[in-house]
């Protein structure tokens, strides 16, 4: 299970579930990856005015989806953005299922891509839920996510950065 922050290779979007974040431009709510694509998100961030916020799923969201592809007898990991970068909304909903793990990915985007497809070739190889986790944990320290932005507009925009800075 991932948050829709990931970035994954069509090949395994089939194997994960996805829990959507929120993003909003001004009004207008849009649920991530189900009522709004990534290529419709970047067209309205060019074309808007308004810059989008976005608001972490809710801990009632990841329950949601564990009851769904839980069964009695069921683990599942669950691999987050960084929680430097969001609430963990997973963790929260995780303490009602002892057989969910949570991971803090420590990335966004691909970072967080390439741990959910190893942790689908930990499932191959036969490991529990448990112990892909712990994998996980030692794994996610290997992943390094370098950006290169080709504006740092919207960093500026959105107070990440000073305007002396961008």
């Amino acid at each position: 299970i991932v948050d829709s922050t990931a970035d994954l290779n069509e090949a395994i979007k089939d194997q994960v579930a996805i829990v959507p974040l929120t993003i909003c431009f001004g009004e207008e709510e849009y649920v991530d990856g189900v009522t709004i694509t990534h290529h419709q998100f970047y067209e309205k961030l060019v074309e808007s005015d308004i810059l989008p916020t976005t608001s972490q799923a809710s801990p009632s969201a990841f329950m949601k989806v564990f009851d769904e592809v839980l069964g009695p007898d069921d683990s599942a990991v669950v691999l987050t953005i960084s929680s430097k970068l969001s609430g963990q909304s997973a963790l929260i909903a995780a303490a009602e299922y002892p057989n969910v793990h949570v991971v803090d990915g420590s990335s966004a985007a691909i970072g967080s891509g390439i741990l959910a497809e190893y942790a689908l070739r930990l499932v191959d190889m036969g490991k529990s839920a448990e112990e892909i986790a712990s994998i996980l944990e030692e794994k996610k320290k290997d992943v390094c996510l370098i950006a290169m932005l080709d504006t740092l507009e919207y960093l500026k925009k959105g107070g990440r950065l000073s305007s002396t800075v961008a």
